[in-house]
């Protein structure tokens, strides 16, 4: 029976994938604040299943404001 990788995604692709520069994906990455990595020689790759979840795990819901009351 044949496993299925998760795709490997270079840090461009990752960035585009969450919608930010490269610059600030290597920031996150460097400040232990960003998706898990792994490295290929020099080449840093993040796998996709887990990139994905990282992202998911940081959205936040809006919040009304509260009515305020007149006085």
């Amino acid at each position: 029976m044949a496993t299925q990788l998760d795709p490997a995604l270079c840090e461009s692709e990752a960035a585009a994938t969450l919608g930010v520069a490269p610059s600030t994906l290597a920031h996150l990455r460097m400040s232990g604040k960003g998706p898990p990595f792994f490295r290929i020689g020099r080449a840093v790759r993040y796998p996709q299943s887990q990139l994905i979840l990282w992202r998911d795990e940081r959205v936040l819901e809006a919040r009304s404001p509260e009515p305020q009351t007149a006085t």
